[in-house]
């Protein structure tokens, strides 16, 4: 529960709270920008499947160097530095990616682009479990919910400018230059205090312990089924006779069901408490999965997805709460360790999945998922204890 402060903290506070706020929202606005950069660069540097493989895997491991770099910088260096290096190297790729390059070039642009997403998102979680933490606030659904109405937005607003008849090299740095500068102007309200932050006497954590793990596989079950629904649900949505030009839509209706599910997270939390909404949010996720697999019709499969990402929605920031309570890890290190955990999953998820779906189809990728859902609802009850 929040508690009342004198009014020129409370003022701090939400400026505090309002740099979270946008480094969420600019993390989803660029992942949003990147997306449909990706087949402008293909088509105006005329390369092929090999080529485009190589980019999108430079720009995944960039981030997952991001995320190592940022969650040892934060406990050695504090928040501020952190913050503002990956904002800058956010912003900079993109716009010069957005000129389309030499393919020489793209290349290291891309991954200093990961680099930049993937430690933002590393230091919102972490930043949102200290304000949490430190201020007795809840903030983490609603940052989440930033994330994923950036992508919504970020998504709405390339196409818009695009439709206007302005150049990917105009677009991209139209939709990017206002956030960036906001972002910048509110550096000065990076809480400094996370530098005090017991850390384990700078001593830095690459690998889960104790109670985290179950709270790490949690996350990256979730996160699979994320980048799932990414990579396969236009696929499968195709297949099932949706034409290729709206197979996008069930992702989005994904991403939007999360979106109002985490801007909702407080109220919800309040009403059903942390352990009702995640431990239903696994069984939901999984009905929803299993709904979408055995779908006979197009209407009942979307109405799967919908269900998925309501399901999904709190799961993960509830789980980054959940962790700072526990004692085998600072908190630091934990949140660290749990976000990138799930960005692995992410980005690892999809791919073997794909393997997967040579044998058993991508219904029984769908089935799979739903499986690992139920599983992840029992790695919940056992780790019920953190959840309040």
């Amino acid at each position: 529960m929040a508690f009342a402060l004198p009014k020129r903290k409370s003022v701090r506070l939400r400026h505090k709270v309002r740099v979270g706020r946008l480094a969420c929202f600019l993390q989803g606005l660029s992942v949003s920008a990147w997306a449909p950069l990706i087949p402008f660069i293909a088509a105006g540097l005329n390369l092929d499947t090999a080529e485009v493989t190589a980019l999108v895997f430079s720009f995944g491991a960039g981030s997952v160097s991001g995320m190592l770099l940022v969650s040892v910088l934060i406990p050695l260096r504090g928040p501020r530095g952190a913050y503002l290096g990956s904002v800058l190297t956010i912003a900079l790729p993109l716009i010069a990616l957005a000129q389309l390059p030499a393919f020489t070039l793209t290349l290291p642009l891309s991954f200093i682009l990961g680099m930049g997403v993937g430690g933002l998102d590393i230091w919102g979680s972490i930043y949102g479990a200290y304000l949490e933490k430190h201020y007795r606030i809840r903030v983490i659904g609603p940052l989440y919910a930033l994330f994923s109405l950036g992508e919504i937005l970020g998504a709405g607003l390339v196409m818009l400018l695009l439709t206007l008849r302005l150049e990917v090299g105009e677009a991209i740095p139209a939709l990017v230059s206002m956030v960036l500068l906001t972002a910048i102007y509110y550096v000065p309200c990076v809480d400094r205090e996370l530098e005090r932050e017991k850390s384990g006497g700078k001593r830095v954590y690459l690998l889960p312990r104790g109670v985290v793990i179950p709270l790490s596989l949690t996350v990256a079950i979730i996160f699979m089924a994320g980048g799932a629904m990414v990579d396969w649900s236009g696929l499968y949505l195709n297949a099932m006779g949706l034409p290729l030009d709206y197979a996008s839509s069930g992702y989005l209706l994904v991403s939007v069901a999360m979106c109002i599910t985490r801007f909702f997270s407080n109220s919800l939390v309040r009403r059903l408490s942390e352990l009702r909404l995640v431990l239903g949010g696994t069984l939901l996720t999984a009905a929803g999965l299993a709904l979408s697999a055995f779908a006979p019709s197009l209407p009942l499969a979307l109405t799967g997805f919908i269900l998925t990402g309501a399901g999904m929605g709190n799961i993960s920031p509830l789980t980054i709460r959940a962790v700072t309570r526990q004692q085998t890890m600072p908190m630091v290190a934990a949140v660290a360790v749990l976000s990138i955990t799930g960005y692995a999953a992410l980005l690892l998820g999809p791919a073997l999945l794909g393997i997967t779906a040579q044998a058993v189809t991508l219904k029984g990728v769908f089935i799979l998922l739903s499986l690992l859902a139920l599983g992840a609802a029992l790695l919940v009850y056992r780790t019920r204890a953190l959840y309040r």
